[in-house]
């Protein structure tokens, strides 16, 4: 897939992309916490509230990663960070990671070594 398309596509939005116009089941990443949808590759995920967070901030920052800290920030404001929380993490991780490899989609959460994770779609080496 187009990595320039990809950019425009992702989700995040209600019922569509606003600069393409696709559905939501058509973009790549599409995630909206307040419905608790989330579709990728046009495939309906099954996530918890929690993991569908994590998703969603790992799509935002798409095509960058977003570190473990700005996560934990993210999905649990009010906690501090521990290796407790950071185990919290990693299986959270491993839910989207196993929900996408569950459907058979190519679009994976890889882990950014010091840096945190990031979506790859297979336009990635």
């Amino acid at each position: 897939m187009n990595t320039e398309l990809l950019q425009h596509t992702w989700g995040l939005r209600p019922k569509c992309c606003p600069t393409c116009g696709a559905p939501k089941f058509k973009c790549p990443v599409f995630v909206d916490t307040t419905t608790g949808e989330a579709f990728a590759e046009g495939v309906a995920l099954d996530l918890t509230p929690k993991v569908l967070q994590i998703l969603e901030a790992i799509a935002r920052a798409y095509p960058r990663g977003v570190s473990k800290d700005a996560l934990l920030r993210h999905v649990w404001p009010e906690r501090e960070f521990s290796s407790q929380t950071s185990a919290l993490l990693n299986q959270h991780i491993h839910r989207v990671r196993r929900e996408l490899l569950r459907k058979g989609l190519s679009v994976r959460v890889w882990t950014v070594h010091g840096a945190g994770y990031a979506l790859n779609f297979g336009d990635r080496p």
